[in-house]
């Protein structure tokens, strides 16, 4: 579910940008794709502090989304075959398919509402989870504290994407703390560049924002990388929050917006266009009601 250059992004961040004061996050792990970046980064950093790598994932099992994975040649050259339904618990194949780097790797399975939390600096984190407020909130506060002005890098998988929306709010709201350092894929980079005012962890400050701020801080978002399909799929995010707050009208308008961006600049991917039929029957049937 990770690019090469993803997976190549955050060796490199473990190898070059890590000093050992903190930890590194790896939030969302799947299979550990990113989690064997950064433990190979770290082995090549030289750096021998042991459980760096905080590691979190419910670790539950989705057969429709996941079986084809179990056919990667990698996977089966570590494991072999296997087979799980929908809802088990794969923490064992997780352990297994990392277990060479088992004294790097702090496996916090579960709920990550309930289980994150650090006393340390976060040096890096990589967050594949966000999907939804009360995880966007949940790791907020309990890390956010933790990142460190001028030091602590965030890397957003599927920041440049449709869904995830409250993360992506989020992170532009905090915009004067940190700096954007570039793209990569779907995936937005983020630098710390000062401390995050307390009083953020004690009030929510996105709980204040109106539906004209979150679209504000959206079309920020897509603003940041070039005309291509990830900025098309973070325009898209856009149209899904106009229709979820009843703002069906504007979502009629900004969709006709993102299909003239699509039609100058030549661009067709199939996913995008997919997407597109979705929110269409999805304001048609805001329409009709």
């Amino acid at each position: 579910m990770m690019t090469s250059g993803e997976k190549a992004l955050l060796f490199h961040l473990a190898r070059d940008h890590f000093q050992g004061t903190g930890i590194i996050v790896d939030a969302g792990l799947f299979l550990g794709a990113s989690t064997e970046a950064f433990c190979r980064g770290l082995k090549e950093n030289g750096i021998k502090t042991k459980k760096i790598v905080h590691a979190y994932d419910i670790a539950l099992w989705n057969s429709k989304g996941f079986d084809k994975y179990l056919q990667n040649p990698g996977v089966l050259d570590k494991i072999g075959p296997v087979d799980f339904k929908d809802g088990d618990n794969y923490q064992s194949l997780l352990e297994k398919l990392l277990e060479e780097h088992s004294d790097t790797i702090d496996f916090r399975i579960g709920d990550i509402v309930e289980q994150v939390r650090t006393n340390e600096d976060v040096e890096i984190a990589f967050y594949d989870l966000l999907k939804n407020y009360e995880r966007d909130l949940a790791c907020f506060n309990a890390l956010g504290p933790h990142y460190v002005a001028n030091r602590t890098i965030i890397v957003q998988q599927d920041y440049f994407f449709e869904n995830a929306i409250d993360s992506k709010v989020r992170q532009e709201f905090l915009s004067p703390y940190f700096e954007f350092i570039g793209a990569i894929g779907s995936s937005g980079v983020f630098k710390c560049i000062r401390k995050i005012p307390t009083e953020f962890f004690e009030k929510d400050p996105i709980k204040k924002l109106t539906v004209d701020d979150k679209i504000k801080l959206l079309k920020q978002a897509a603003g940041r990388i070039p005309i291509s399909k990830f900025q098309i799929y973070t325009s898209l995010a856009v149209v899904g929050l106009m229709i979820q707050s009843g703002r069906k009208e504007e979502g009629i308008s900004e969709l006709q917006e993102v299909e003239k961006a699509m039609k100058y600049a030549k661009l067709t991917p199939p996913r995008a266009a997919k997407i597109i039929e979705k929110l269409k029957d999805k304001l048609e049937g805001a329409r009709l009601r």
